[in-house]
């Protein structure tokens, strides 16, 4: 009974949302500090901008998009990637709202909806933007940009 009750504990557990907690990175210029900062936000995603604070003499560096799954994670779990990426590119991430948050009268989301917002969010961030799709978002995200072609 015990051992029964555990896993129905443990099934319906809500689990805090962690903090990325990237606080400065090291560019070819030396350490620099970054700011996380919520730049497009809709109701089932925010996309989170890792703003580094490089001097203005510094070239553009690429800008990438990572699009995190969204089936129970957080972005944050992708922490290690954003942290590697961050010296020689301008990272953007996808951070999925869960579902049972948002409010019924904000409607549904389904695969099309996914497929809107990774447009939506690339037409946002403009041209020569690289996607980064970390495991589920890998058929939205081709999809998205089939469509986009």
């Amino acid at each position: 009974m015990a051992a029964s009750l555990e896993m129905f504990e443990r099934t319906t557990r809500r689990y805090g949302k962690p903090a990325v907690g990237l606080h400065d990175t090291v560019v070819e210029e030396g350490k620099v500090a970054v700011r996380e900062e919520i730049v497009w936000s809709h109701p089932f995603c925010n996309l989170l901008h890792f703003a580094r604070n490089v001097p203005s003499s510094h070239a553009p560096d690429p800008r990438i998009l990572i699009v995190a799954p969204m089936s129970g994670h957080y972005a944050t779990l992708l922490r290690g990637t954003v942290e590697a990426l961050l010296p020689s590119a301008d990272v953007y991430i996808t951070d999925w709202i869960d579902a049972r948050m948002v409010p019924m009268t904000e409607g549904t989301f389904d695969f099309d909806d996914y497929i809107d917002y990774v447009i939506e969010m690339l037409r946002f961030l403009g041209p020569d933007t690289h996607v980064i799709a970390v495991c589920q978002p890998s058929v939205p995200v081709l999809a998205a940009v089939a469509l986009m072609e």
